[in-house]
């Protein structure tokens, strides 16, 4: 037989000890493993070989919590938990449960597999009216219970857009069925060609008198729909079309248009696909549409504010309902902020509960493994870290939350009638889109440094997190690209400081850029405040002089942004930032008042005023040549003092924290993150033991038979001969 000793290649073989790398911070003393303590030398007679030794960590970590777990996560949830654990039983079945096997499909079958469980997730919901009513209320998501890959935003931004803009008459015919999903729509906008510039895009509707119809039509490969979310599963979508009456366009409009007929085939002039798989392994539902002269009826454009008369005359929205028509794409985003906090949370609490029963480095004149080691999340810079993913989530949390109710008072009081409401419009376009681009950065930055933080058990699928960073990449990505909604905040921020220098009267949330520099202590709540304004107020202004200079010179508004545009992207970030800390300054003060609930208030404000000095230290070049009354140096100083008395405070609150968002098991999917501690006993059980390639009878490798024909068979039978088990017994 064929021996490979005698066929010599030289290969560098590098294999991480992920033991080695979990953590990168260095011992405190060396590190080696005691060869004489009982928990190295005790045999199994003895002792369980599979037990952990950490289900005693967190109960103790909750113990000690400074506040009332049970209120902070009633605040948080509203009962929200328990209405999880009333329905979850509904999706006790095989098809849900074998979700953590997904990751072992093919891309054909994971959709299969999707497709199944959005059919049965129908036929639940349709079978039990209390469910129902709490779905059509929004009291939980079906996303709370599987991965709906996409098909329920037909319940979220196709549906918001028909609640807002259309008449009665297409209510009564379209609403009722869309809310009983007897059929499922896309929003389809983005193109090919043109996403953020939604502007450019090229898909038209164009208006046939003789026949009272609208023709759809792609006229160019760059117009056709692309990325619209579970679209490939739809038999409708919401099409942004612009409008052309007599050859002259008329601007962006809505329409339906139906995809695809009762036997699942697609309509006639109708392209239908999924474009393919995406850093996301899950996204298996996300299509591209050509349309080529497809006919639809008059009525089918929605025409609660614009219309078209049978004779073809048009009627815009009105000028101050110009940002209303993007009313989904701004609700979508106050959701997707949502999102970022519900992922950016659960990356929080899986990396604090791992952090605080991981041991790593031994104590000062310590050896014995266990015992003798640190906790990781007792070294400072994991603290800072995992503690920053923490207050950022609670940030996102009250802001989301905030935000969602302001809006939706806007939304309804226009419907109702008041347009004085659209006056805010512009302002909230502009803010919800530097909003969007920066939460969603500083959510993923905070999900991948919690990974990272976990170590080489952060890379594992199985510990929950690994998941979630590439999952987020989506929402950093969809519904605007962050520069471009940077830009879009930094025009309005141009604009407001050309309002103040006339003297006009200006909103609360940016009258900030017509006041005067103030002292400022920044160790109080209020002089991180002042500091985060002063930062902002002077990006705003340094960014308006710099374009008003470029336009006095003769350049055009676009060109003259485009060349100051790294300086227009920190000042809409510096704003939204501000922005973000008023409002969760705001959300204490009506959630926790301090005379009600003063533990939980005194939390809260910790990790706001955390957020806040992170904000500042990380951005410390932000302060260069501004007036303050110390030194930048010394500023800087008192700042990172300030953090690190801060870790100190919030360290015996870290688990009880995480705890109140109140995320189950069940929703974590994470071995390292479970509300009892033993990571271990699910790492080796949970995971590596059902892992497939471990199913063979006796520990046989999958592939063997195909991969012993470059080995030494005699010899590997001649070593096996050497090595015995001992039997059971004290050595």
């Amino acid at each position: 037989m064929f021996k490979c000793s005698r066929f010599f290649v030289s290969v560098l073989l590098f294999v991480p000890r992920f033991d080695f790398f979990s953590i990168p911070f260095p011992p405190l003393l060396p590190s080696f493993p005691c060869l004489t303590c009982d928990r190295f030398t005790t045999t199994t007679d003895t002792m369980n070989n599979n037990d952990g030794f950490t289900s005693t960590i967190l109960p103790k970590e909750r113990a000690g919590a400074s506040f009332d777990i049970a209120k902070l996560t009633y605040a948080i949830n509203r009962n929200h938990s328990k209405i999880i654990e009333k329905f979850a039983p509904l999706f006790d079945e095989e098809l849900f449960r074998s979700k953590e096997d997904d990751v072992n499909l093919s891309y054909e079958d994971g959709f299969r597999k999707s497709i199944e469980r959005v059919t049965r997730a129908f036929e639940i919901v349709r079978s039990n009216p209390d469910f129902m009513v709490a779905h059509m209320r929004q009291k939980i998501q079906m996303q709370q219970f599987f991965d709906h890959n996409g098909v329920f935003v037909h319940f979220t931004m196709v549906m918001n857009y028909m609640f807002s803009h259309a008449d009665k008459a297409q209510k009564r015919y379209w609403l009722t069925k869309a809310r009983e999903g007897d059929f499922v729509a896309a929003y389809a906008q983005t193109e090919l060609g043109h996403g953020s510039n939604v502007r450019g895009l090229e898909t038209t509707a164009t208006f046939d008198r003789s026949t009272q119809e609208w023709e759809i039509h792609s006229p160019t490969l760059t117009s056709l729909k692309w990325w619209p979310t579970g679209m490939y599963a739809c038999t409708h979508a919401l099409v942004y079309a612009q409008l052309v009456i007599g050859g002259e366009t008329k601007g962006l409009n809505a329409f339906m248009v139906q995809l695809r007929k009762a036997d699942g085939t697609l309509m006639p002039g109708v392209e239908l696909g999924e474009i393919g798989p995406k850093m996301n392994t899950t996204s298996s539902n996300i299509g591209y549409c050509r349309f080529t002269r497809v006919r639809i009826p008059k009525d089918w454009l929605f025409s609660k504010y614009s219309k078209v008369s049978p004779e073809g005359q048009y009627v815009p929205v009105p000028k101050k309902l110009s940002k209303f028509k993007y009313i989904s794409m701004m609700l979508s985003r106050v959701a997707i902020m949502t999102i970022a906090y519900d992922m950016c949370a659960r990356a929080a609490t899986i990396a604090i509960r791992y952090s605080a029963v991981r041991r790593q480095g031994f104590k000062p004149g310590q050896t014995t493994p266990g015992e003798g080691e640190h906790f990781i999340i007792d070294y400072k810079m994991q603290q800072y870290r995992i503690f920053r993913a923490c207050a950022f989530s609670y940030c996102l949390l009250w802001n989301s939350r905030y935000i969602s109710g302001y809006i939706k008072r806007v939304q309804t009081a226009i419907n109702d009638g008041d347009m004085a409401a659209a006056d805010d419009l512009p302002e909230l376009h502009a803010t919800l889109s530097g909003l969007k681009a920066t939460a969603t950065v500083q959510a993923h930055d905070c999900i991948e440094e919690c990974r990272k933080c976990c170590g080489g058990q952060g890379f594992l699928m199985s510990s929950g997190i690994a998941k979630l960073s590439p999952d987020f990449s989506e929402w950093v990505t969809v519904e605007g690209e962050q520069v471009i909604l940077s830009l879009q905040c930094a025009r309005f921020l141009i604009k407001a400081v050309h309002t103040a220098k006339e003297g006009k009267a200006m909103t609360a949330t940016i009258a900030y850029i017509g006041e005067s520099d103030r002292p400022f202590d920044p160790s109080s709540p209020a002089g991180i405040i002042e500091a985060l304004k002063l930062r902002a107020r002077h990006l705003a202004k340094r960014l308006t002089e710099q374009f008003d200079s470029l336009r006095a010179r003769g350049m055009n508004f676009d060109d003259a942004l485009n060349r100051c545009a790294m300086l227009a992207i920190k000042a809409a970030n510096a704003h939204v930032q501000k922005f973000m800390y008023e409002n969760n300054e705001i959300a204490i003060e009506q959630f926790f008042k301090k005379q009600d609930t003063p533990a939980i208030n005194t939390v809260m404000r910790r990790l706001l005023r955390l957020y806040g000095l992170q904000t500042i230290t990380e951005n410390a070049g932000d302060f260069i040549g501004l007036s303050m009354t110390v030194p930048l140096a010394a500023f800087m100083e008192s700042v990172d003092r300030r953090i690190t008395v801060l870790l100190d405070e919030i360290r015996p609150d870290a688990v009880p924290l995480v705890d109140s968002f109140g995320f189950l098991d069940s929703q974590l999917q994470s071995t390292l993150g479970r509300y009892d501690g033993n990571v271990y006993e699910a790492i080796y059980n949970d995971a590596a033991k059902k892992n497939p390639l471990n199913s063979l009878p006796n520990g046989k490798m999958i592939g063997w038979d195909t991969y012993k024909s470059i080995l030494d068979l005699d010899f590997i039978q001649e070593t096996e001969k050497k090595q015995r088990q001992r039997a059971t017994g004290k050595l």
